[in-house]
Formats: structure tokens, sequence, C-alpha cells
């Protein structure tokens, strides 16, 4: 797996581990969360008779928490970069450089799947999807288009890219290290407001978005795929969004409920047509990397 072997660049003992990792999760607890308080006390200042929390949809606390992910972002790249000694591109492909073709695939054929499942949903259950369009959604727009996909990337850049090749260097039996790497991203999702309405159905969303990401960022030998699959998913919310739900933010549609049982089959639908459309007539293992 090219993918897995461009982390053997560079310097990989358990002490660089050891050095890099609390220097990663500190900066995404520690740094992240003070982002977020900054942005929630300035949205306090601005509107002190209406004090907000990290749960109310507010242009500013959402922009706070979307960028409490940058800390995570940077440090992991400053990881790879100083403590690892291999250049940043190889936490993202087995290129020479990252292939901008392809996330612009990843992103088009997903958000037309979504979309088609989402059409789908509205059609077999009538009056689920009810046409908003709130005032308030274009003070969102232009945050969500920037800070999302840094949200999005952060996630893909960690665990598809830094977490994927670190257990690859020890686990070379592919099917676990996807298990593995596809468990790990969905652990920290056990806090996301949805895992309330089913626990078992929700967690194996996650569980299946890590798998099909993982297998497609080995199979593609980089993450571009699943960068553009996990911006455009986030990004729907604009389009779609239901109450309580991680990515608080109005949406063109408000979805009365949310249905963890169509979501997963949907899902799973939607991910095996994703596979076909990205790999069909491809063949990755004779690409030059």
């Amino acid at each position: 797996m090219p993918f897995l072997e461009v982390a053997r660049e560079g310097k990989n003992s358990f002490w660089h581990y050891a050095l890099s990792l609390p220097f990663i999760l500190g900066a995404w607890v520690f740094l992240g969360s003070g982002i977020a308080a900054i942005f929630l006390f300035l949205e306090w200042s601005l509107h002190p008779a209406a004090p907000a929390t990290l749960d109310d949809s507010t242009p500013l606390v959402f922009s706070g928490f979307m960028l409490s992910f940058l800390p995570w972002l940077l440090a992991t790249m400053l990881a790879v970069r100083i403590i690892h000694q291999r250049p940043i591109r190889t936490l993202i492909t087995a290129f020479e450089r990252p292939r901008l073709g392809r996330i612009a695939q990843g992103f088009g054929y997903w958000l037309l799947l979504i979309a088609l499942v989402s059409l789908l949903e509205a059609w077999l259950y009538p009056g689920r999807y009810r046409f908003s369009f709130p005032p308030e959604w274009w003070r969102y727009l232009f945050p969500a288009l920037i800070l999302i996909p840094i949200q999005t990337s952060t996630e893909e850049i960690f665990f598809r890219g830094y977490l994927l090749q670190a257990l690859g260097l020890k686990i070379r039996n592919l099917p676990l290290l996807i298990l593995l790497s596809a468990l790990f991203f969905a652990l920290p999702h056990l806090s996301n407001p949805e895992v309330s309405q089913n626990f078992w159905l929700v967690m194996s969303s996650y569980f299946l978005t890590g798998l099909v990401a993982s297998w497609i960022t080995l199979r593609d030998h980089g993450l571009e795929l699943a960068l553009g699959m996990h911006a455009a998913n986030n990004l729907f919310s604009l389009v779609a969004n239901y109450p309580n739900s991680a990515i608080n933010i109005p949406a063109i549609f408000a979805i009365r409920e949310l249905d963890p049982v169509y979501g997963l089959v949907a899902q799973i639908f939607a991910s095996l047509l994703f596979l076909w459309l990205a790999f069909r007539g491809k063949n990755n293992q004779n690409e030059s990397v």
C-alpha cells in the first residue's frame, strides 16, 4: 500500500509518537476549546440579554466551533514535519502532489448521492421535509463554506492520514487496519447529539463512514476522495438539516426528524454507488505513485 509506505520516509520510533500524539491531542482539546470559548464570550458581549451556549445556533458560536478544529489540524501538520521529519504532503497522498481532481470527484459524487437519497426519503415519507429557507441562512453561508471544509479536512488528515499511517507501520493485516481506523474515527462522535436518537444505528453510521473512507484512501493511494466526500456530506447541512444536528445551522429544507434506520440503509447503498463511481474502469494498482 503506497499510502502506508510513505510514512516510512520519516522518523517513526515509539518516542517520536510519544511526543507527537500528546502534542496533537493537547492542541485539539486545550487550544480548540479556548477558541470556542473566545467566540462564545464574544457572542455574550454582543448579546448580553440572551446569553448563548455552545449548543445554540448563532453564526459567531458556529464559527468558533468550526475554528476550534484549526489547532488540531496545524498541530498534526507540525508534528509530521518537525517531529517525524517528513513532508506534510505524505499525510494526504502518495503522489508527488495532492490530486485536486480527485477531491472534486469525491465531493461531486457524494453530493449527488446524498441529494438523491434525500429526495427519495422526501418521497417515501411525505411531510418529513419542510421548505424553510430562513432569512438567517445567508448569515451562515460564508462561514460554512469556508470553515466546514477545515473541520472535515482536519478529521480526514488526522484519522485517515496520520493515525491510519501510524497503525500501518505495525499492522500489516489490511482488514484489521481498516476496522481499527474506522473504530478510532467513530469513538469521538459518541458525544454528538444524534447518538441519543439510536445509539447503535447512529454509531454504526459513523463506523461505516470510517470504513469507506479508510478503504478508499488505501485503494486510491491518498486522502483526496475522502476529503471531498466528507466535505460534501457536512456542507449538505446547508441544504437539509434536522433538529439537534452536530452541525447546528439553518438549512433550506428542515427535516422534522432523524430516521436512523433509513439513514443507515441509505448510507450503505450510497457508499456502494460511490465506490462504483469513483473506481469504475480504474486500476489504481497500475498507476505510478
